[in-house]
């Protein structure tokens, strides 16, 4: 399931179509003309805003000869889509109103024979989600049991920045990764020495259908511990105290929030540790052993300037495809995918804490048993 081909294609066709997937925030279409691009399953999308304030999606492809609109991830298309093509324009609720030299089609020509296809949009916490099924559940359904934590952390949020970065790996690698909360004492040094006795606190939730929670008290990590580990490994003298991102200084005073990790089948991951550091992050599968990774840093929609560069720049050390966090997970993914094309190496075991009931301890694996109940019923 990780390595074989024709299982990546079942995916893209029984998941990625039948599922809701984020595409961007509402703050970033917030005017009538500007729209956002994405691709869901492998198909070009467009979501824009109305001259009637609504949000509308369509597939990126002009009726005509199939060419992309748009080839820009964001931008503002002055109330109407133009092919580059032929010329053949479109208003923001998807109707063809433009076709030069119409009068050679004949009087047969019906201009809402070639409106362009429609997708189904919905929000929720200020953040926009798109379908391609034009009869899946509502977002509200779909997301269930992950839909209250998603509200109470994820609104008021705006996206600030972006990091992307790709991994030779099956994409359930990344999901699964961000559902373990087993390995951090192992692969990651930075949290071993930092959060200490944080594995055994928290716990693992199953959350219907098929997303996951895990949240632990606020716990303000210990930098000292690793700047010493630090010193004593290189023999140099290092001060941490100099580099603001490594502190939660900003935020000193304010409320401690919890830590908490929500996984959102199929491919959304969201993340708020302090309510400080903020993110989500969206997987996209590119090939059966080929992922991409789009990791967007939120920011409160009060925040001063001073708050927003902190933000961006902690993520930027952190969870940068060669941070102190993400780049030890890309090379235990990696690492994964080799096993896995080996003929011994193709079962893994994902049972730990396996008993009755939907929580379990941090450790356990709760969260990525709930994805993987839901990745069967989709792949039947």
């Amino acid at each position: 399931m990780y390595v074989d081909p024709e299982i990546y294609q079942l995916e893209r066709e029984r998941i990625f179509r039948r599922t809701w997937q984020y595409v961007g925030h509402e703050h970033q279409v917030s005017e009538p003309g500007a729209y956002l691009s994405a691709t869901i399953a492998g198909e070009p999308v467009v979501i824009c805003r109305g001259e009637d304030g609504r949000l509308r999606g369509f597939y990126n492809t002009c009726s005509h000869r199939g060419a992309i609109l748009t080839e820009a991830e964001r931008g503002r298309c002055g109330g109407r889509f133009r092919c580059m093509y032929h010329g053949w324009t479109y208003d923001l609720e998807g109707r063809l109103i433009g076709v030069p030299h119409v009068e050679a089609y004949g009087a047969s020509f019906r201009r809402e024979a070639y409106h362009l296809v429609p997708i189904r949009v919905e929000t929720l916490a200020g953040m926009i989600f798109a379908a391609l099924d034009p009869v899946v559940n509502s977002l509200e359904e779909f997301l269930g049991d992950a839909a209250p934590y998603l509200r109470k952390y994820g609104s008021n949020t705006e996206v600030i920045g972006r990091l992307r970065y790709l991994y030779s790996g099956n994409w359930k690698l990344w999901h699964e990764n961000f559902a373990d909360n087993y390995h951090p004492e192992f692969v990651h040094k930075l949290v071993r020495d930092m959060y200490v006795g944080y594995e055994a606190q928290g716990t693992n939730h199953q959350l219907d259908p098929g997303h996951g929670l895990l949240i632990w008290p606020a716990i303000r990590p210990h930098f000292e511990r690793y700047q010493a580990g630090l010193q004593q490994a290189s023999g140099l003298e290092i001060d941490l105290s100099r580099n603001a991102n490594w502190d939660f200084s900003p935020f000193v005073g304010q409320p401690a929030q919890e830590e908490l990790v929500l996984t959102l089948f199929p491919n959304f991951d969201f993340a708020s540790f302090y309510g400080a550091s903020i993110e989500l992050r969206v997987v996209q599968p590119l090939a059966v052993d080929r992922t991409r990774v789009d990791l967007y840093v939120l920011g409160r929609k009060d925040d001063s300037p001073e708050i927003r560069r902190w933000r961006l720049e902690r993520s930027a050390s952190w969870l940068a495809s060669h941070g102190k966090v993400a780049a030890d997970d890309l090379e235990a993914l990696h690492r994964c995918q080799k096993g896995l094309t080996a003929q011994v190496g193709r079962q893994v075991d994902i049972n730990r804490g396996h008993k009755p009931g939907k929580v379990g301890e941090a450790r356990d694996e709760y969260s990525i048993r709930s994805f993987y109940a839901a990745w069967r019923q989709y792949m039947k």
